[in-house]
């Protein structure tokens, strides 16, 4: 069932993240000198390179909690 508050809550954090991540990855890139690649010879495992990022970004505090 959908629930505009709920809806509302997850297109204001998870698109800001996903947005976010975009960015800090982009910056990783350019500033590891290094390119882009976008070949998977094998199947991705999106939950466990989210998981890893997320972790990586909780241990330097890039995110603050907020109310709401």
């Amino acid at each position: 069932m959908l629930i505009l508050e709920n809806d509302r809550y997850h297109w204001m954090v998870y698109a800001s993240q996903v947005m976010t991540s975009k960015v800090v990855r982009q910056h990783i890139y350019e500033d590891m000198n290094v390119m882009e690649y976008y070949q998977h010879s094998s199947t991705i495992k999106v939950d466990i390179d989210v998981w890893n990022i997320m972790e990586a970004l909780l241990q330097e505090r890039v995110f603050t909690q907020t109310s709401g």
